[in-house]
């Protein structure tokens, strides 16, 4: 029988249509926990499963969870779990779960909320779309609704109080994910990044590495909870990936002037995924990544941005069993998958 995490429309809400050209997702997270409970670690098993489902019934009352889905990890199977960790890019191994924990997945796929984890509730918004506000505004308008039946643990000292000090205070991490092709092949990033640094941000790629970026995407986070206010924290965020936008346009432009080998290995890129019988999610990652540069510096025609978007985050092993008709030799699946995608495309 189906279930919401084997449909393929559970792909489909976040990625099918998104048409920004940099700023590919935004992830924002809210780390909050009971005042009348010690941090989910140190409860006995047999209690956490009873908090569990406590924690569930002030969920359901959420506005915004109301016609949403409800699991508990012991549930669910390891494909399924690998799938949240790829859809909701949100750094949790949720294979690590020990299957007490639960899991609320809103009706737009947008909001998940874990319960009993590392903390009693972990409050996760993941979109394609580059306003950070909205996003926060979602996410404290559910945190109110559950002060009314939930009393989070605070310190007037040191805020939220969370399971890990890293997180205390706000209790909010940021995450914005920026295609940076340009800069990364032109061997700029380093020095934009040495140019940006800062003690309150930190950069890696998808996979946590700060020196091979998967895709040519770079994840920009606050390194910084305490003693800061939300507000500050989003715009520090939000400023530092607006100046490597505009170093990665500006790399764009003068590639557009003078091509040099990276139009070369555009071209490489297209054709091997127009004929590759068998791809791994690196190569394929790879690849797309630089198909996606040259669709927008109009190099490539007759491919659409959201369309290699929508393969850019579909390349990983529990996203594409979706996608394919079977789950046999997945590097075949994948090519063939692609190279139907992009059958019309031409350089």
């Amino acid at each position: 029988m189906k279930t919401l995490l084997s449909s393929k429309n559970f792909l489909s809400n976040n990625w099918a249509k998104n048409s920004n050209s940099i700023w590919l997702a935004s992830s924002m997270r809210l780390y909050r926990n009971l005042k009348t409970h010690n941090f989910p670690h140190k409860l006995e098993s047999s209690f956490l499963s009873e908090l569990t489902h406590m924690l569930k019934h002030p969920l359901e009352n959420c506005s915004q969870l109301k016609k949403g889905h409800f699991f508990l990890m012991k549930d669910l199977k390891p494909d399924e779990r690998q799938l949240l960790f790829e859809y909701y890019l949100a750094g949790h191994n949720y294979q690590s779960f020990h299957g007490q924990e639960g899991l609320f997945i809103d009706s737009t796929h947008n909001l998940h909320v874990l319960i009993n984890t590392s903390d009693h509730l972990v409050l996760n918004y993941v979109n394609s779309s580059n306003h950070l506000e909205d996003i926060f505004s979602k996410l404290i308008h559910m945190e109110n609704e559950l002060t009314k039946e939930i009393e989070f643990a605070f310190s007037p000292k040191f805020g939220f109080l969370t399971s890990s000090i890293d997180d205390c205070g706000t209790g909010l991490n940021v995450d914005i994910f920026l295609h940076l092709p340009a800069l990364i092949h032109m061997k700029k990033i380093d020095e934009q990044l040495e140019k940006n640094a800062s003690h309150s941000i930190f950069y890696t790629s998808i996979q946590g590495q700060s020196d091979v970026f998967l895709g040519d995407l770079v994840v920009l986070s606050n390194q910084q909870t305490l003693g800061v206010s939300e507000e500050q924290l989003i715009k520090s965020v939000h400023s530092h990936a607006l100046n490597l936008i505009i170093a990665e346009k500006k790399a764009r432009e003068s590639l557009k002037k003078e091509p040099s080998n990276l139009k070369n290995n555009v071209s490489k890129a297209f054709g091997t995924l127009k004929h590759a019988y068998q791809l791994d999610e690196e190569e394929a990652m790879h690849c797309l990544s630089l198909c996606k540069l040259g669709v927008e510096l109009e190099w490539i025609q007759n491919l659409s941005v959201e369309k290699i978007n929508e393969l850019f985050f579909s390349m990983g092993k529990s996203s594409l069993q979706l996608r394919v008709s079977s789950s046999e030799d997945l590097p075949s699946q994948r090519a063939t998958l692609i190279k139907k995608e992009i059958e019309k495309a031409s350089l």
